[in-house]
């Protein structure tokens, strides 16, 4: 599914197909991050989807910034702030490698 709106993304560049697309992948996330409900209340099953997803990290890491020192941050937080930063900064350069070769392919090919 993510592979398909990947390849319609490199196929049509409007702006409407882009943003319905973007939609598309990004809306997921905020259930999968656990924006909307806690991590702790999934299950496991999606637990393990909700490891996939880049938006995750991010949001625990919010979490663990907020809760620091309060009794509840063991109920809230699932990862520690350490190891968000590190899923957060593989992710990053992962992507950030995978952009930089698309972008030279589709520049060479022009």
């Amino acid at each position: 599914m993510l592979a398909s709106a990947c390849n319609v993304l490199l196929q049509y560049k409007g702006f409407v197909v882009v943003g319905t697309v973007i939609g598309f992948i990004v809306f997921p996330q905020f259930f999968l991050a656990g924006v909307f409900a806690p991590l702790g209340v999934y299950p496991p099953v999606i637990d393990i989807l909700s490891r996939l997803t880049p938006m995750r990290y991010p949001v625990d890491l919010t979490r663990g910034i907020f809760y620091a020192g309060l009794p509840e941050y063991e109920y809230v937080v699932t990862s520690s702030p350490l190891s968000n930063l590190f899923v957060m900064g593989v992710v990053f350069v992962v992507f950030l490698v995978i952009g930089t070769w698309l972008f030279v392919r589709s520049e060479r090919n022009r």
